[in-house]
């Protein structure tokens, strides 16, 4: 057809071409319906068939009159290329125009014109020719010139066919006709039996088709194709036919704008189906096109879907189909992730049916290679190929794989044909081409029999290829691996000012030069040799994160042509990964090894001399596979011949590993003399009478346990089994593939967990439910932990020490069940030497000092020592308080460093005498952590094989990173990280909400400085940090699998496992998403959290939606995983959904009772309520409904009793306000870090990482400090900003400097305005009030950007990353309110001011009343000015008053003069101490506001005659954290009015603290705001409090005694006027 331009159709009916005779022969008769031909009836030129419904005129004599047969006759312009005479159809044109030349009319030929009169089907019999198949053409004509041709249809009439029916109206023209072969003009003939009019047909359906240019019809010669041009071939035209609506270079949004969408719908009949693929052109930029996917494209999806429903129609969704775009690992990469992931989703939530082109065209494009697919899409061989769209071959296979898709799917509908049109030289099936593309690439390989087989056996195929690298004779050639390496897909001619890009090739370019790069996965560790062709072009190579980099880098652009790029491996690199050739499969084959069938079980054997933690894993292993096929293995020490058995061994320590090893039959060289590695192969003949056996041998036995536990995971056994419930799906039978995996030593040695602050889940659990005889946690409780650690692949752990627990080693059944286990002990931070000291040392928290009491301290841990010398573990040196508190008897750090090396060298003693006089040889570690850090910062010298184990912030941030010196420590270093936390600023121990992305940059960074050594995680109660801690120990085992560019992709595979491949990429979401949105604010802490109104509801609205993307999914998860379900998703998302609720509805209930707005607080009142009484409802089920109650008292919905578990205050009736006014808040955007503009080529975006999931930074971390800002890596922003003075804010993670003396520093610059980069830092003290800020809001920032913008525009802000492991969040801009007011009435608002009215920049201390205040009398002591101090600070600076005592009744304020009568709000930011509230409160006149709630205060501290209203805030740890104020006061007639701060040191609960912190407060950004006119009345209805009718002020307060003005009564204003 490709050559085919043109058919001529021999029109018998153009006017004053047909010669009719004198008589016309009429047959029929109005009142029939059909007609036959008879005998007798004469076929004569102009006849007519008169029919009820339609006239049929006969055009030109028959050859044989009497039989009515025709020929297509011998005149005329004939068509270049007709049938062939073979009976195909190959050749024929489906389409027709209607300015196609048309030749003479030939004398000869026959047609039948149509007229019908009314709507209806039209059914004309014949007969063809015995010897070949006829062409017969159908047009449908203009009615008033049938010259012009509408539409026309071709089939080929066979033998065999007997009728032709065709849907026909009254509106048109028809023309029936037969076309003859060039040089067959008489051979073939026709023969019409009869014509018929049926009105009521079963009417045919409509395929209507609707997309891009993928798609769409093609203009005549072009040799593009879009595939729904050639559906038609594959749909049963009896039954249906295709209208083809797709339009090149059409988005979803500019199908519908340009009425394209309204043509389709308003064809639509019932029964129709309409076909819709978008995508290509949503993803382009252009505002005429570009949809977003998760929004607007699936809006617009939506639209059309609801619109086909509403006619009665069906809609089916399709995926775009890649484009042939190959990326570094060979394989197809689909550009249309994002919108093909959206119409899955939307198929989902709609129930619509669904054809994934994006994978199956992915799998076909993929089976062919680079060069095979070729075929799909080039026009013209050796041309420039189109990469998007789809030659005729190319259309063909796309649109059979989309018909086979339609037959497969029964609920589509669309009636197929079984034997469609076939392209000459075709495949009977996609299948067919993607196995002959197989088989030419792989000659030698085995065809597999799926496209989805076929798709990963080549992925595989390739990967092998990159891994043969590692064996090959060195150097090998690894050009293979590049994509598109010798630039045949696209131009590389490259200058200054233009770079194009060829296929699988990135480019980047910067101020002073252009770089073309490209990624290259699944290539194995070593070195490289990059080389170009281009003498102005520099090639460089580098494996970065297990992926090798290519750069092809030239100075200012460059102007050469490229020819060829070669990589060669010079050497390979061990690097640990082994993958994984043995498999677990469910169906019996050559070669397979039987586990478990109806037939044979296989026995699991292990030495009984080996250690004891290998029978305890063999006996797990036989109850995994009990649970999975109610098979259960026996499991014992001898081999039996006769059967296929599972041994399972340690190196040196199984007579059967050994042996098998000495013999050759075991290849041990991966696993020898390594740290818990392990090895999995299926041995032949390894005793007599044996012929296979499943071997399993581990290094050590704790290798062997993992290995064996590695073995239940392939068989689908999660290390959560028992822990949460995660049930393995049921299968009745199990077999293993021959092979082998090995998986070589972690990457951490010491890998574990420390279980802490379980008062309030583990331990009331375990006492009810576990160790009932000593009704606390013990033995039972720790062997389910230890057989926990070992399915994790951890080796250690510091037990439970809180005072409610029994001290660990008091009960001597548990270190001998650790030892059985093989774990190792340890002890935390505060418990040096292994002893519990709060279960105990009993000689009183006073004597716990070595200073004044060495004795009796050394005597405590050398009874431990004793103790423990022959139990595998770990000492803890050093000293800190009994529990958690500061080490006693020293003071400052020096002399805390000094004790230690005292202590430290006593306790290094202790083991060189009891235990191994080389003390070296003895794990020990030193933990600097709070106090200790100080100490060892100031000089501690600890021993250079004790492993030093650095600490978090407690909130999953390193406080500091080993430096080169102690890197290279013989000890190593190691880090003790929190996902659960008791302490300051507050706690987290209900939920835990760090995710994988923030742990993996932390660690990986730890790791990459040297932490390798000791990995402790602090997980609280274990539950509900099931997945988090799993991570972390996936981590540990191999840093390289999920470094921070990974990390956030672990959790959909975590999903996977757990649920299931058909829930994995929805949970993994859910997961994700939950993650980003405790990066802004823990559930623990989100009511310390300050947020805007719209920030709350934006909020709230993301957690509902994953709140329902939880209860959708759970209706897709298995029965026997509910359960676990609820503990692993369910609970932790959607009690921190209610959290948020809870707290921040609560909140907003007083904000909008204030604002007079009742309905909506109350509403948000009830809502908060609600919210508390359903977390309790959940934390029910979880504890005595799920599991048939196992987990009872493991989950407390108030850990530790903190308020923020507690019912929340909400506004009731009696708080709202009588008058309405809108809430005055900043106008904030926020560009999230991910959408620079530029960059430097270092920087990159990690998924997941802060609030926005996409934080930006250098990576692989940068370790140079650079002193100049123009020489760091920078990002590039666009930002708009207003009119006025806008204040930019830049979002940080709040992370810590590298090593102690360095800093973090970034630098801004406006580009545009050629000023010099400014530098500021981020840097913190952790426990500091900027430090309690920052982790509980998710983000630290340095100096906040003014900049004054005269009109509305876009300003360029570039930010340098001037020091390592500064990662930036997003950037807050806050838009210029109209502060007129402020600046006019008041002084030094912001306390930006110093005491002689100069700007105080950077925030230096200044002490003293700030410029512009006063104070009502003489504040002792010096603690008061200003300062860059304050969490939630607007500007540099905010002002302070300290002291203990404060003053009695002490007020800051200013005088507001001569302002003009109004309606007023008066807002700030104000800060207090939790427990010290005081009286504190900002005041306009006698209106105020108090910083608690109502119900905090006693009523004897209320001021007679003051209004009081109440901002229902919580006081945080310190009185740095500001919230936000506010008071409305009116103004009858020009007047002075008094604002500012009123406190003292008389108590909430109404006594006087004369010693304490009572009244202390921190206050910034004073606004005033005009709210309305007094006198015209108030705009907005006010909300009258049903039975009041006491007057209120203006303002909205009660007042008791009025005096004369304007009140308002009854929901009315009312006049009061007591005097003249």
């Amino acid at each position: 057809m490709k050559n085919l331009r043109y058919i001529v159709i021999l029109l018998m009916v153009i006017a004053g071409t047909i010669h009719l005779p004198a008589a016309i022969v009429e047959f029929g008769s109005d009142t029939q319906t059909s007609w036959t031909v008879s005998a007798g009836d004469e076929c004569g030129s102009g006849s007519t068939v008169r029919l009820n419904g339609v006239v049929a005129t006969l055009g030109s004599a028959a050859d044989d009159a009497v039989n009515w047969t025709w020929h297509a006759g011998n005149q005329g312009l004939l068509p270049a290329q007709m049938p062939s005479t073979d009976g195909t159809t190959e050749g024929l044109i489906t389409s027709f125009s209607a300015t196609a030349p048309f030749g003479p009319v030939p004398t000869h030929g026959a047609f039948v014109m149509i007229k019908p009169t009314k709507a209806g089907a039209v059914i004309i019999s014949g007969k063809a020719s015995a010897n070949a198949t006829q062409p017969i053409v159908f047009l449908t004509c203009d009615k008033n010139d049938p010259s012009t041709i509408i539409s026309a249809k071709i089939t080929a009439w066979d033998a065999a066919t007997t009728e032709w029916t065709q849907e026909v109206d009254a509106d048109h023209v028809y023309y029936f006709f037969q076309v003859a072969y060039p040089g067959k003009l008489t051979a073939y003939r026709f023969t019409l039996r009869g014509i018929a009019f049926d009105d009521n047909p079963t009417q045919k359906i409509t395929v209507y088709t609707i997309g891009d240019s993928t798609m769409a019809n093609k203009s005549e010669g072009s040799t593009e194709r879009g595939w729904g041009m050639l559906l038609p071939w594959f749909v049963d035209a009896s039954k249906a036919a295709v209208s083809n609506h797709a339009v090149n270079g059409r988005s979803t949004l500019s199908f519908i704008k340009e009425g394209r969408w309204d043509t389709v719908c308003s064809a639509l009949k019932e029964g129709d189906f309409v076909l819709i693929q978008f995508g290509h052109n949503d993803e382009k930029t252009d505002g005429s096109l570009h949809t977003d996917p998760q929004t607007t494209f699936k809006q617009y999806l939506t639209r059309f879907i609801n619109d086909t429903r509403s006619k009665g129609a069906t809609p089916v969704l399709l995926t775009p189909i890649v484009r042939r775009i190959f990326g570094s690992d060979g394989n197809i990469e689909s550009e249309h992730v994002a919108y093909a992931e959206a119409m899955r989703e939307l198929a989902s939530e709609l129930c619509v049916q669904l054809i994934d082109m994006e994978t199956l065209s992915s799998q076909y494009e993929n089976v062919a290679g680079v060069e095979g697919s070729r075929a799909l899409h080039e026009y013209f061989p050796g041309k420039e190929i189109d990469n998007t769209h789809l030659c005729q071959f190319g259309a063909y296979i796309t649109a059979r794989c989309v018909a086979e898709q339609i037959a497969m799917n029964n609920d589509i509908g669309i009636p197929v044909n079984a034997n469609p049109q076939t392209l000459a030289g075709a495949y009977s099936s996609t299948l067919d081409y993607a196995r002959h593309a197989f088989s030419l690439i792989y000659p030698d390989e085995t065809v597999p029999n799926t496209l989805s087989a076929l798709d990963a056996k080549v992925r595989r195929l390739r990967k092998e290829a990159r891994q043969a690298l590692v064996t090959a004779e060195k150097p090998a050639d690894a050009t293979f691996a590049v994509t598109n390496h010798a630039f045949t897909e696209g131009d590389c001619w490259y200058n200054a000012i233009q770079a194009t890009c060829p296929m699988g090739w990135k480019v980047d370019k910067g101020a002073d030069y252009t770089e073309m790069s490209q990624t290259i996965t699944d290539m194995p560790e070593g070195t490289y040799e990059v080389s170009v062709s281009g003498a102005e072009v520099k090639a460089t190579c580098e494996m970065i994160d297990g992926k090798l980099i290519i750069r092809l880098r030239g100075e200012n652009g460059w102007n050469t042509q490229l020819a060829d790029v070669r990589l060669a491996i010079t050497e390979a690199h061990e690097t640990g990964e082994s993958v994984s050739v043995i498999k677990i499969v469910d169906s019996k084959d050559d070669g397979t090894l039987t586990i478990a069938d109806n037939e044979h079980i296989a026995p699991i054997v292990f030495d009984k001399t080996d250690h004891s933690v290998v029978g305890i894993a063999a006996k797990a292993l036989c109850g995994d596979v009990k649970m999975i096929t109610n098979l259960q293995p026996t499991v014992g020490n001898e081999l039996t011949a006769g059967t296929t058995p599972i041994i399972v061994g340690t190196l040196g320590g199984s007579i059967f590993i050994d042996d098998l090893a000495k013999i050759g039959k075991l290849d041990v060289a991966a696993i020898e003399g390594k740290w818990e590695a392990y090895t999995l192969q299926v041995v032949s003949n390894p005793a007599e009478g044996i012929e296979k056996a499943l071997v399993i041998a581990g290094s050590t036995p704790r290798g062997t346990a993992y290995g064996v536990f590695e073995l239940s995971r392939m068989m689908g056994v999660s290390p959560w089994v028992w822990w949460a419930d995660v049930r393995p799906a049921s299968r009745s039978a199990l077999y293993a593939t021959e092979g082998i995996l090995n998986v070589d030593e972690p990457s951490v040695r010491f890998r574990g967990i420390f279980i802490n602050d379980e008062d309030w889940g583990l331990e009331p659990w375990a006492a009810s439910n576990m160790d009932t005889d000593i009704k606390n946690i013990g033995p039972r409780t720790y062997e389910k932990i230890f057989e926990l650690l070992l399915r994790l692949r951890a080796n250690i752990m510091w037990p439970a020490m809180h005072p409610c627990s029994t001290a660990f080693w008091k009960i001597e059944e548990n270190p001998q069940l650790a030892a059985q286990y093989d774990i190792v002990l340890g002890s935390s931070h505060c418990e040096p030497m292994l002893r519990n000291n709060v279960g105990e040392w009993t000689a009183g928290s006073s004597a716990y000092n070595y200073a004044t009491n060495p004795s009796g301290v050394q005597e405590y841990w050398r009874q431990r020592v004793v103790e423990s010398k022959n139990q595998d573990v770990m000492y803890t040196l050093g000293m800190r308080g009994v529990h958690d508190g500061a080490i006693q008897g020293y003071s400052g750090a020096g002399n805390i460093a000094t004790g230690l090396s005292e202590i430290i060298s006593f306790q290094r003693s202790l083991i060189h005498d009891i235990v191994n006089e080389d003390v070296t040889q003895v794990p020990q570690t030193f933990i600097p952590y709070k106090e200790v850090l100080d100490a060892y910062n100031a000089g501690l010298k600890v021993p250079d094989d004790v492993t030093l184990t650095w600490v978090d912030d407690n909130h999953g941030f390193i406080r500091q990173m080993p430096t080169d010196a102690e890197q290279a420590r013989s000890g190593s270093n190691g880090i003790y990280y929190h996902i659960s936390y008791w302490g300051s600023p507050q706690d987290y121990l209900w939920l835990s909400s760090i995710g994988p992305s923030q742990i993996s940059y932390e660690l990986t960074r730890g790791y990459q400085q040297g932490i390798q050594r000791l990995w402790i995680i602090n997980v609280g109660d274990i539950k509900p940090a099931e997945a988090e801690l799993e991570f972390c120990m996936d981590l540990a085992w191999d840093i390289q699998a999920w470094g921070p560019v990974k990390a956030a992709r672990w959790s959909r595979e975590w999903a996977a496992k757990t649920f299931g491949n058909n829930v994995a990429d929805e949970i993994g979401a859910i997961k994700q998403e939950y993650y980003r949105l405790a990066a802004a604010g823990k559930p623990e802490h989100v009511s310390f959290v300050t947020y805007t109104n719209e920030e709350i509801n934006q909020r709230i609205a993301d957690y509902k939606a994953i709140a329902d993307r939880v209860e959708a999914v759970r209706g897709c998860i298995r029965a026997d995983l509910q359960d676990a379900f609820f503990q692993l998703v369910e609970y932790p998302v959607m009690g921190a959904y209610l959290m948020n609720v809870k707290h921040l509805r609560a909140r907003q209930s007083f904000t909008e009772a204030g604002a007079g707005h009742g309905v909506t607080a109350l509403q948000y009142a009830a809502e908060a309520t609600d919210a508390y009484n359903e977390i309790q409802a959940l934390t029910k089920k979880y504890n005595t409904e799920i599991a048939g109650g196992k987990w009872n008292k493991i989950m407390s919905a108030a850990p530790r009793g903190q308020a923020a578990f507690s019912k929340p205050a909400v506004a009731t009736a009696a708080d709202v306000s009588p008058v309405e006014v809108d809430i005055q808040e900043g106008r904030y955007i926020t560009v999230p870090a991910a959408s620079y503009t530029s960059s430097s080529m270092s920087v990159r975006c990690i998924d997941g990482l802060g609030m926005q999931s996409k934080a930006v930074c250098v990576w692989p971390m940068d370790l140079t400090s650079y002193s100049r800002p123009t020489d760091a890596p920078y990002v590039e922003y666009s930002l708009p900003v207003k009119t006025g003075e806008n204040t930019i804010t830049l979002h940080f993670l709040p992370t810590f400097p590298l090593h102690a003396g360095w800093t973090l520093r970034y630098a801004t610059q406006f580009v545009d305005t050629q000023a010099s980069p400014s530098v500021f830092s981020i840097a913190t003290t952790a426990t500091s009030s900027v430090w309690s800020q920052n982790v509980l809001r998710g983000w630290s920032t340095g100096k906040s950007l003014s900049y004054e913008a005269t009109t509305d525009e876009i300003v360029k802000l570039r930010v340098y990353l001037m020091d390592p492991g500064i990662a930036l969040c997003e950037i807050a801009i806050e838009q210029p309110a109209d502060a007129t007011l402020t600046e006019k009435y008041m002084v030094n608002a912001d306390f930006e001011l110093s005491e002689k009215g100069v700007v105080n920049t950077g925030g230096a201390t200044v002490r003293g009343v700030p410029y512009g205040w006063s104070t009502n009398k003489d504040f002792p002591g010096n603690s008061r000015g200003i300062n860059s101090d304050g969490a939630n600070k607007h500007g540099d600076n905010s002002c302070w008053f300290y002291n203990k005592p404060m003053p009695s009744d002490f007020e800051l304020y200013q005088v507001i003069s001569n302002l003009e009568p109004g309606h007023y709000r008066l807002s700030c930011r104000l800060g207090c101490k939790s427990g010290f509230l005081g009286t504190l409160r900002m005041f306009a006149d006698q209106n105020v506001q108090y910083f608690g709630k109502e119900s905090d205060y006693a009523a004897s501290v209320f001021t007679q005659g003051e209004h009081n209203t109440f901002a229902a805030h919580a006081g945080t740890s310190d009185y740095n954290t500001l919230q936000n104020m506010y008071v409305d006061f009116d103004v009858t007639s020009a007047s002075d009015v008094r604002v500012g701060i009123r406190t003292g040191n008389k108590m909430a609960s109404g006594g006087t603290d004369n010693s304490g912190e009572t009244g202390t407060f921190r206050v910034d950004y004073f606004q005033l705001y005009y709210l309305g006119n007094v006198e015209n009345g108030i705009s907005s209805p006010v909300y009258q409090l049903p039975g009041k009718t006491i007057p209120y002020s203006l303002s909205g307060y009660p007042v008791a005694n009025p005096q004369n003005g304007i009140y308002i009564i009854n929901g009315r204003k009312v006049v009061i006027n007591k005097g003249e």
